[in-house]
């Protein structure tokens, strides 16, 4: 087939077959490498990640939109520079009362508009929280909230003084 390109003159395609992984598919190294790419950031360019990975920027989109509707990408976020907005960050440790469930619990937390994030943990406590407040009164009212609600029997809070954090991890 011969088309005509307004920069590069006649050019001559051959067809040529497409494998297009399905949901079900595994994860490639091609996959891990966009993944990587996109971690460190998301603002990339599909032209970039494409160069990057050798290969064209089709290709590379169509992965990135599998990968997104199967859920390996949930979404792309701002990381927000330390004191530029919340001034105060915490992990709360909880420790669920007897019989409570995790996941009630868990929805329970996610109300909360100082929750950032809810980890399941092993261990000595039940979950992570981490949080994000503007002051020490902010973080007395959302850890007394969160004292209140049912199913959680103890909590132990932990503010953040100062932060290191890998290029590329998600926070």
């Amino acid at each position: 087939m011969e088309r005509k390109d307004p920069i590069l003159g006649n050019l001559t395609t051959a067809p040529v077959a497409q494998v297009t992984p399905s949901l079900n598919s595994p994860i490639d190294q091609v996959d891990r490498q966009i993944l990587s790419l996109l971690t460190e950031n998301a603002r990339r360019s599909l032209s970039d990640v494409a160069a990057r990975v050798n290969l064209s920027v089709a290709p590379v989109k169509r992965r990135i939109q599998r990968l997104e509707q199967a859920g390996v990408i949930s979404g792309y976020t701002t990381v927000l520079a330390p004191g530029s907005s919340a001034a105060i960050e915490a992990f709360m440790q909880v420790r669920l009362a007897s019989g409570a469930g995790m996941s009630a619990t868990v929805d329970q937390l996610k109300k909360l508009p100082e929750v950032r994030e809810v980890l399941m943990t092993a261990g000595d406590h039940d979950a992570l929280v981490r949080l994000s407040v503007d002051d020490m009164d902010h973080l007395r009212t959302a850890v007394l909230r969160a004292r209140e609600m049912d199913g959680i029997h103890e909590t132990v809070t932990h503010v953040v003084l100062d932060r290191w954090q890998r290029a590329g991890s998600k926070s």
